[in-house]
Protein backbone atom coordinates (compact mmCIF):
# COMPACT_ATOMS: atom_id res chain seq x y z
CA UNK A 1 0.00 0.00 0.00
CA UNK A 2 1.36 3.44 -1.13
CA UNK A 3 0.65 5.11 2.38
CA UNK A 4 2.29 2.23 4.37
CA UNK A 5 5.47 2.19 1.82
CA UNK A 6 5.70 6.22 2.11
CA UNK A 7 5.69 5.87 5.85
CA UNK A 8 8.75 2.87 5.89
CA UNK A 9 10.67 5.74 3.91
CA UNK A 10 10.18 8.27 6.41
CA UNK A 11 10.83 5.53 9.55
CA UNK A 12 14.34 4.82 7.66
CA UNK A 13 15.37 8.34 7.01
CA UNK A 14 15.39 7.99 3.54
CA UNK A 15 17.18 11.29 1.52
CA UNK A 16 16.61 10.51 -1.76
CA UNK A 17 13.55 9.33 -4.22
CA UNK A 18 13.46 7.92 -7.17
CA UNK A 19 12.47 4.63 -9.32
CA UNK A 20 15.68 2.12 -8.20
CA UNK A 21 15.07 3.23 -4.49
CA UNK A 22 11.16 2.96 -4.42
CA UNK A 23 12.00 -0.86 -5.89
CA UNK A 24 13.98 -1.61 -3.56
CA UNK A 25 12.14 -0.01 -0.28
CA UNK A 26 8.65 -1.78 -2.27
CA UNK A 27 10.66 -5.05 -2.03
CA UNK A 28 12.23 -4.40 1.66
CA UNK A 29 8.42 -4.08 2.75
CA UNK A 30 7.24 -7.05 0.84
CA UNK A 31 10.21 -9.28 2.76
CA UNK A 32 9.47 -7.96 6.04
CA UNK A 33 5.39 -7.74 6.23
CA UNK A 34 4.18 -10.22 3.68
CA UNK A 35 2.25 -12.40 6.21
CA UNK A 36 0.52 -9.04 6.96
CA UNK A 37 -0.26 -8.38 3.72
CA UNK A 38 -2.98 -9.18 0.97
CA UNK A 39 -2.69 -10.52 -2.46
CA UNK A 40 -4.42 -7.96 -4.74
CA UNK A 41 -7.28 -8.78 -6.61
CA UNK A 42 -9.29 -6.56 -9.26
CA UNK A 43 -12.61 -5.95 -8.66
CA UNK A 44 -15.19 -7.83 -10.53
CA UNK A 45 -16.50 -5.88 -13.45
CA UNK A 46 -20.26 -5.62 -12.42
CA UNK A 47 -19.51 -4.53 -8.88
CA UNK A 48 -16.31 -2.01 -9.95
CA UNK A 49 -19.44 -0.51 -12.18
CA UNK A 50 -21.54 -0.05 -9.23
CA UNK A 51 -18.44 1.23 -7.00
CA UNK A 52 -17.84 3.80 -10.14
CA UNK A 53 -21.08 5.13 -10.56
CA UNK A 54 -21.59 6.03 -6.84
CA UNK A 55 -18.30 7.63 -6.84
CA UNK A 56 -19.23 9.84 -9.70
CA UNK A 57 -22.40 10.33 -8.37
CA UNK A 58 -21.15 11.41 -5.08
CA UNK A 59 -18.74 13.75 -6.67
CA UNK A 60 -20.58 15.57 -8.61
CA UNK A 61 -23.03 16.11 -5.93
CA UNK A 62 -20.10 17.96 -4.03
CA UNK A 63 -18.92 19.49 -7.04
CA UNK A 64 -22.26 21.38 -7.67
CA UNK A 65 -22.09 22.54 -3.94
CA UNK A 66 -18.84 24.13 -4.82
CA UNK A 67 -19.83 25.29 -8.15
CA UNK A 68 -23.11 26.80 -6.81
CA UNK A 69 -20.91 28.70 -3.26
CA UNK A 70 -18.24 30.10 -5.63
CA UNK A 71 -20.86 31.43 -8.33
CA UNK A 72 -22.80 33.24 -5.30
CA UNK A 73 -19.84 34.78 -3.84
CA UNK A 74 -19.24 36.52 -7.11
CA UNK A 75 -22.55 37.93 -7.21
CA UNK A 76 -24.11 35.64 -10.07
CA UNK A 77 -27.94 35.73 -9.96
CA UNK A 78 -29.67 32.48 -8.90
CA UNK A 79 -31.29 32.11 -11.87
CA UNK A 80 -28.37 31.84 -13.90
CA UNK A 81 -26.66 29.43 -11.46
CA UNK A 82 -29.64 27.29 -12.14
CA UNK A 83 -28.69 26.95 -15.39
CA UNK A 84 -25.42 26.49 -15.11
CA UNK A 85 -26.13 23.61 -12.94
CA UNK A 86 -28.76 22.50 -14.94
CA UNK A 87 -26.36 20.01 -16.63
CA UNK A 88 -24.72 18.21 -13.49
CA UNK A 89 -28.46 17.81 -11.60
CA UNK A 90 -29.51 16.18 -15.16
CA UNK A 91 -26.06 13.76 -15.36
CA UNK A 92 -26.66 13.30 -11.26
CA UNK A 93 -30.48 11.93 -12.07
CA UNK A 94 -29.14 9.95 -14.77
CA UNK A 95 -26.76 7.80 -12.51
CA UNK A 96 -28.92 7.51 -9.75
CA UNK A 97 -31.15 5.24 -12.72
CA UNK A 98 -28.03 3.59 -13.39
CA UNK A 99 -27.43 2.54 -9.90
CA UNK A 100 -31.01 1.38 -9.16
CA UNK A 101 -30.68 -0.68 -12.39
CA UNK A 102 -27.41 -2.21 -11.44
CA UNK A 103 -28.59 -3.19 -7.81
CA UNK A 104 -31.81 -3.90 -8.19
CA UNK A 105 -31.34 -7.87 -9.42
CA UNK A 106 -29.82 -8.40 -5.40
CA UNK A 107 -31.48 -9.69 -2.96
CA UNK A 108 -29.26 -7.90 -0.67
CA UNK A 109 -29.82 -4.52 -2.08
CA UNK A 110 -33.88 -4.04 -0.39
CA UNK A 111 -31.75 -5.85 3.18
CA UNK A 112 -29.41 -2.99 3.27
CA UNK A 113 -31.79 0.00 2.18
CA UNK A 114 -33.95 -1.58 5.58
CA UNK A 115 -32.06 0.50 7.61
CA UNK A 116 -32.69 3.59 8.83
CA UNK A 117 -30.47 6.21 7.23
CA UNK A 118 -28.84 4.00 4.36
CA UNK A 119 -30.14 5.32 0.82
CA UNK A 120 -30.13 3.99 -2.91
CA UNK A 121 -26.49 5.04 -2.96
CA UNK A 122 -24.98 4.09 0.47
CA UNK A 123 -26.59 0.51 -0.01
CA UNK A 124 -25.46 0.20 -3.56
CA UNK A 125 -22.15 0.86 -1.92
CA UNK A 126 -22.12 -0.91 0.84
CA UNK A 127 -23.21 -3.89 -2.00
CA UNK A 128 -20.41 -3.75 -4.22
CA UNK A 129 -17.81 -3.74 -1.10
CA UNK A 130 -19.36 -6.55 0.18
CA UNK A 131 -19.60 -8.16 -2.48
CA UNK A 132 -16.26 -7.57 -3.64
CA UNK A 133 -14.76 -7.91 -0.68
CA UNK A 134 -14.74 -11.44 1.67
CA UNK A 135 -15.14 -9.70 4.98
CA UNK A 136 -15.01 -11.65 8.23
CA UNK A 137 -16.21 -9.01 10.69
CA UNK A 138 -17.84 -6.27 11.07
CA UNK A 139 -14.84 -4.31 12.10
CA UNK A 140 -12.97 -5.16 9.30
CA UNK A 141 -15.77 -3.23 7.00
CA UNK A 142 -15.78 -0.46 9.59
CA UNK A 143 -11.48 -0.45 9.31
CA UNK A 144 -11.91 -0.24 5.46
CA UNK A 145 -13.52 2.48 4.90
CA UNK A 146 -11.57 4.53 7.34
CA UNK A 147 -14.23 4.93 10.05
CA UNK A 148 -11.81 2.65 12.59
CA UNK A 149 -10.14 4.52 16.03
CA UNK A 150 -6.79 5.25 16.06
CA UNK A 151 -5.60 5.23 19.60
CA UNK A 152 -2.46 7.20 20.79
CA UNK A 153 -2.20 6.04 24.51
CA UNK A 154 1.83 5.69 26.10
CA UNK A 155 1.96 4.65 29.48
CA UNK A 156 -0.80 6.09 31.64
CA UNK A 157 -1.03 8.72 29.09
CA UNK A 158 -4.42 8.86 27.53
CA UNK A 159 -4.22 10.22 24.09
CA UNK A 160 -6.42 11.60 21.84
CA UNK A 161 -8.75 8.87 19.44
CA UNK A 162 -9.13 9.93 15.97
CA UNK A 163 -10.57 7.99 13.05
CA UNK A 164 -8.36 6.68 10.70
CA UNK A 165 -9.32 7.86 7.26
CA UNK A 166 -7.91 5.78 5.49
CA UNK A 167 -9.57 3.18 2.54
CA UNK A 168 -13.04 4.31 0.95
CA UNK A 169 -13.29 7.64 0.99
CA UNK A 170 -16.60 7.92 -0.65
CA UNK A 171 -18.16 5.00 1.28
CA UNK A 172 -17.22 7.07 4.47
CA UNK A 173 -18.45 9.88 3.15
CA UNK A 174 -22.02 8.21 2.69
CA UNK A 175 -21.84 6.15 6.41
CA UNK A 176 -21.10 9.59 7.55
CA UNK A 177 -24.20 11.33 6.05
CA UNK A 178 -26.51 8.52 6.96
CA UNK A 179 -25.26 8.59 10.51
CA UNK A 180 -25.98 12.28 10.74
CA UNK A 181 -29.43 11.46 9.27
CA UNK A 182 -30.21 9.30 12.06
CA UNK A 183 -29.21 11.64 14.70
CA UNK A 184 -32.21 13.07 15.12
CA UNK A 185 -34.46 10.18 14.81
CA UNK A 186 -36.77 9.19 16.99
CA UNK A 187 -35.77 5.20 17.32
CA UNK A 188 -31.96 6.39 17.77
CA UNK A 189 -32.45 8.95 20.15
CA UNK A 190 -31.41 6.65 23.38
CA UNK A 191 -28.42 5.50 21.81
CA UNK A 192 -27.27 9.26 20.63
CA UNK A 193 -28.36 10.18 24.72
CA UNK A 194 -25.92 8.05 25.78
CA UNK A 195 -23.36 9.16 23.55
CA UNK A 196 -24.23 12.99 24.20
CA UNK A 197 -23.77 12.10 28.25
CA UNK A 198 -19.91 11.05 27.45
CA UNK A 199 -19.36 14.54 26.22
CA UNK A 200 -19.11 13.41 22.37
CA UNK A 201 -19.90 16.31 20.18
CA UNK A 202 -21.74 16.08 17.12
CA UNK A 203 -19.19 15.13 14.81
CA UNK A 204 -18.39 12.59 16.79
CA UNK A 205 -21.26 11.42 17.41
CA UNK A 206 -22.18 11.32 13.72
CA UNK A 207 -18.87 9.15 13.22
CA UNK A 208 -20.47 6.75 16.02
CA UNK A 209 -23.32 5.84 14.19
CA UNK A 210 -21.86 5.75 11.27
CA UNK A 211 -19.74 3.04 12.57
CA UNK A 212 -23.12 1.39 13.74
CA UNK A 213 -24.87 1.57 10.64
CA UNK A 214 -21.76 0.14 8.85
CA UNK A 215 -22.00 -3.24 11.38
CA UNK A 216 -25.59 -3.40 11.27
CA UNK A 217 -25.48 -3.40 7.43
CA UNK A 218 -22.82 -5.98 7.42
CA UNK A 219 -24.60 -8.27 9.69
CA UNK A 220 -28.12 -7.91 7.83
CA UNK A 221 -26.11 -8.41 4.80
CA UNK A 222 -24.80 -11.70 6.19
CA UNK A 223 -28.08 -13.03 7.85
CA UNK A 224 -30.16 -11.56 4.75
CA UNK A 225 -32.58 -10.35 7.52
CA UNK A 226 -34.38 -7.03 7.09
CA UNK A 227 -33.69 -4.33 9.91
CA UNK A 228 -35.47 -3.87 13.31
CA UNK A 229 -35.24 -0.52 15.15
CA UNK A 230 -36.20 -2.73 18.17
CA UNK A 231 -32.90 -4.30 18.28
CA UNK A 232 -30.30 -1.32 18.18
CA UNK A 233 -28.12 -1.81 21.06
CA UNK A 234 -26.97 0.59 23.23
CA UNK A 235 -23.14 1.97 23.20
CA UNK A 236 -20.68 0.11 25.10
CA UNK A 237 -19.03 2.19 28.01
CA UNK A 238 -15.57 1.48 27.14
CA UNK A 239 -15.62 1.75 23.43
CA UNK A 240 -16.30 5.74 23.45
CA UNK A 241 -13.10 8.15 23.77
CA UNK A 242 -13.70 11.06 25.60
CA UNK A 243 -11.74 12.93 23.19
CA UNK A 244 -11.67 12.30 19.48
CA UNK A 245 -10.41 13.99 16.39
CA UNK A 246 -11.65 13.96 13.18
CA UNK A 247 -8.68 13.83 10.52
CA UNK A 248 -10.19 14.88 7.18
Amino acid sequence: APRQVAANRKALGARAKNDRLDARLIAEFVRVSHERLHPFQPWEKEYERIRDAVRLRTRLAQDRKRVATRLLAFGTPMREIAKILAGIKEKMAELDRLVERLTEEYEETAILKSVKGVGPLTAAALLAVMRQIPFQTPEALVAYVGLDLVVQDSGTAKGKRRVSSHGDATLRTLLYLAGKSVSHSKEWETYVKRLEERGMKPIQIHCALARKIARIAFTLYKRKEKYDPKRIAQPKTEASPRKLVIQA
